[in-house]
């Protein structure tokens, strides 16, 4: 029996079990700021914008946190990590 060597396509968007990982249905974080984000928009001025958007904003993160953590390809984890990235830079731009 032979054992085919894993590419690198394979080894960044390959789960374990050699499944295709690119997509995924949208976990609770995901649901959060899809709701927060689309309410930040119905609430556009005041306390209620602002704590929409900072909510929003922590689901996203929580995300980022648990794909870096436990992402099923290293694509994924590699995606926390940029989504992550990207939002502390955002809290230290001018």
């Amino acid at each position: 029996m032979t054992h085919k060597k894993a590419t690198l396509f394979d080894r960044i968007f390959k789960d374990r079990d050699g499944k295709l990982i690119i997509w995924q249905r949208p976990n609770v974080p995901i649901w959060g700021w899809i709701l927060f984000s689309v309410l930040g928009l119905v609430f556009k001025h005041g306390a209620a914008h602002t704590g929409l958007h900072h909510l929003a904003t922590a689901s996203l993160f929580v995300w980022a946190y648990l794909e870096i953590r436990s992402g099923a390809s290293i694509f994924r984890q590699i995606l926390g990590g940029v989504v992550m990235t990207g939002i502390v830079y955002g809290f230290f731009r001018p």
